[in-house]
Parts: C-alpha cells; sequence; structure tokens
C-alpha cells in the first residue's frame, strides 16, 4: 500500500482502476493512468493496494501477474479551491 499526495485541495471525483497489470512482482509497473481529461486542476493523491483478489491472482501465478489496484483523487479546480478557503464573512472598518 503506498499513497501520494500532491498537497491539492481534493474534489469528489475519484478514478479506480482494480486490476492495474504488473509483471514479475511488480518489477514491471502497470501501464501510466490517463487522468488528464478526467482531472482538468490535476491530481490531488494516488493510492496503489493489494487486495485480496489480486494477491490471491499473484499467488496462483507464482508472481509472473501482479495485478494491484490504482485509486486517483482529482485535484479541485483552482476556483473551488480558492471558494473553499474563502472567509464566510468578511469585516470591512
Amino acid at each position: 500500500h503506498a499513497t501520494i499526495e500532491t498537497g491539492a485541495t481534493p474534489s469528489t471525483q475519484v478514478i479506480n482502476k482494480s486490476f492495474a497489470s504488473g509483471w514479475i512482482y511488480g518489477l514491471v509497473p502497470p501501464s501510466t493512468v490517463s487522468t488528464a481529461a478526467q482531472c482538468p486542476g490535476g491530481v490531488a493523491r494516488v493510492e496503489t493496494q493489494l487486495s485480496f483478489v489480486n494477491q490471491l491472482v499473484s499467488f496462483l501465478t507464482l508472481g509472473i501477474y501482479t495485478p494491484m489496484r490504482i485509486t486517483v483523487t482529482c485535484a479541485a479546480a483552482a476556483g473551488a479551491a480558492a471558494a473553499a478557503q474563502a472567509p464566510d464573512s468578511v469585516v470591512v472598518p
């Protein structure tokens, strides 16, 4: 299990790839997950995980095929992040 956070504010848009194909115990990594079209504000978080089913498949293939789950959380758009950080009220002297 590995998590990478970019520091961007996460949005509700999540991209899941439950069987990303890795090979030879993960030494040959899965192909790139293309997120440009679905995440116009960029990426906030990437998480890789080996589920029970992924580990079972890896065991049954003697580690030759090693699938993993990849979850990408998109970043909020710049305008949405600014609105989320804006104070609820402003006092003007």
